[in-house]
């Protein structure tokens, strides 16, 4: 009927279907399991913290590199490294520049910050 031969049917009916604990230990000298393996769906991996304070170490060093301390202070705020993102406008109230050179000035910065960190992480 099926075109699947009677044996291997049984075979198959017959096979060890015992169901097992997501939380049993795969064997009886190892502590790990399935549940330590699956993921909780909202990608909380405890070493996330861990890689975004190593990058923002890493940024900050290049930043030192790479500009001059009021240079930094722009370069942070535009990107929010350390604090919260600010918008041009937000950030030029606190230098003596018109907005469009310093839109032109922070372009720059932002280009010269970007070239080093991609060399830096290349």
């Amino acid at each position: 009927m099926t075109g699947i031969d009677e044996a291997r049917i049984r075979q198959s009916q017959s096979a060890d279907n015992h169901h097992m604990s997501i939380d049993a230990p795969f064997s009886d000298d190892d502590d790990n399991s399935m549940s330590d393996m699956l993921s909780s769906g909202d990608d909380s991996r405890t070493d996330r913290g861990v890689d975004f304070e190593s990058m923002s170490d890493d940024l900050r060093a290049v930043l030192q590199n790479t500009l001059k301390d009021r240079e930094i202070k722009i370069v942070t705020e535009c990107f929010g490294i350390g604090c919260q993102e600010k918008g041009l406008e937000e950030i030029e109230q606190r230098w003596v520049l018109p907005v469009n050179v310093f839109a032109r000035f922070v372009r720059r910065l932002s280009r010269r910050f970007v070239r080093a960190a991609m060399h830096a992480y290349s």
